[in-house]
């Protein structure tokens, strides 16, 4: 029998099962943690393993220029981070579906929608750049995408400008088309004509961490 995919949300659960029946639901509420230089190797390690202008961005983050914070859900504020591409909780709420155990992931991808949006919004040049690591360029779905794309060879990149971009659904839409296992975005001053210009000069660098439970982002101040 096929092994089931994953619902949105959800992946195969790790450890033994356990009752968490009776843990409430509730909205996340997402924190800030400064962190050094581990955090930013790994950043431009992900970089490096990712586009043509991902890894011309690279020496800028091991140049020791700017910051780097985690966005992590309120109730990890203080756990010890070891790996960032392993996730913080040591198990979460089980889903059983189809016979099989999915621990369901509570993820910052909704603060990850809230601060572009208000960056986008908040800026005439405003420009939201993701490398869309798991676009074909030939692919005929790219030409009934509802916002920008960009194909640099083999590469792909989505974009929302300021002049495009009117609700945080729009914002959503674009982060959920260039999601992947190492995904990877701007938020930039430029247009989408200049994008080279733009994302080399970009003022957020935004990766996944921790499993998907949260994002690393590089602060150019």
């Amino acid at each position: 029998m096929a092994k089931p995919r994953p619902a949105r949300g959800l992946r195969r659960a790790r450890g033994r099962m356990a009752d968490l029946s009776r843990r409430p639901e509730r909205e996340e509420v997402v924190v800030e943690r400064l962190l050094g230089d581990d955090a930013r190797r790994y950043i431009a390690e992900r970089l490096e393993d990712g586009t043509r202008l991902t890894r011309a961005f690279a020496p800028t983050i091991r140049s020791g220029l700017g910051t780097v914070i985690a966005f992590v859900p309120e109730d990890l504020r203080d756990t010890p981070i070891g790996k960032f591409d392993e996730g913080l909780r040591e198990l979460g709420p089980i889903v059983v579906r189809d016979g099989w155990a999915w621990e369901k992931v509570v993820t910052a991808k909704e603060e990850l929608a809230e601060r572009v949006y208000a960056f986008v919004r908040g800026d005439r040049l405003g420009l939201f750049v993701v490398a869309a690591m798991d676009a074909d360029p030939d692919s005929p779905y790219l030409n009934q995408l509802s916002f920008p794309f960009k194909v640099d060879g083999s590469d792909v990149y989505l974009m929302l400008s300021h002049g495009r971009t009117t609700s945080k659904d729009e914002v959503r839409d674009v982060i959920k088309r260039g999601s992947s296992w190492n995904f990877i975005s701007f938020l930039c001053l430029g247009s989408e004509s200049a994008l080279e210009e733009a994302v080399l000069g970009a003022d957020e660098v935004l990766v996944r961490a921790f499993d998907g439970e949260g994002y690393l982002v590089w602060r150019r101040v």
